[in-house]
C-alpha cells in the first residue's frame, strides 16, 4: 500500500486463490490507468471495486511483463489517470515480493 497519513492511494495485492495481481487505485473513476516505468508504458482497463471507500483496480496476471517492470523499474512508477492526479511510486522491494509471492 502506498499512500500519505490517510487511506491508501495505490495498493498492489495478489489473490493466490484466482492466481491474479490487482492494481488499485483510489477514486471512482473508470478511466483506464496508464503505467509507467522505466522501461514500458501500458494503459489499463479498471473496474470498481465496491468497497466501502472508492477505489478502481486493473487485474494482471502474475506472469504479465509489466509487472516486471514495475519491480525492476530504475526510476519511480508513476499512475496516470485522466482527470485524476499522477500518482507516484517508489520502486520499493515490496513491489516485488507481491510479484514474487503471487507466482509461487
Amino acid at each position: 500500500m502506498f499512500g500519505d497519513d490517510g487511506d491508501a492511494m495505490v495498493v498492489l495485492r495478489c489473490d493466490r486463490t484466482e492466481r491474479r495481481v490487482y492494481l488499485s487505485r483510489a477514486g471512482a473513476i473508470t478511466a483506464p490507468l496508464t503505467i509507467r516505468t522505466s522501461s514500458a508504458t501500458r494503459a489499463l482497463a479498471v473496474q470498481p471495486t465496491g468497497g466501502a471507500l472508492p477505489y478502481v483496480a486493473a487485474t494482471l496476471a502474475p506472469n504479465d511483463s509489466l509487472l516486471d517492470a514495475i519491480a525492476f523499474s530504475r526510476g519511480r512508477i508513476a499512475i496516470e489517470q485522466q482527470n485524476a492526479p499522477v500518482l507516484v511510486v517508489p520502486p520499493y522491494a515490496e513491489i516485488d515480493r507481491v510479484i514474487e509471492d503471487c507466482r509461487g
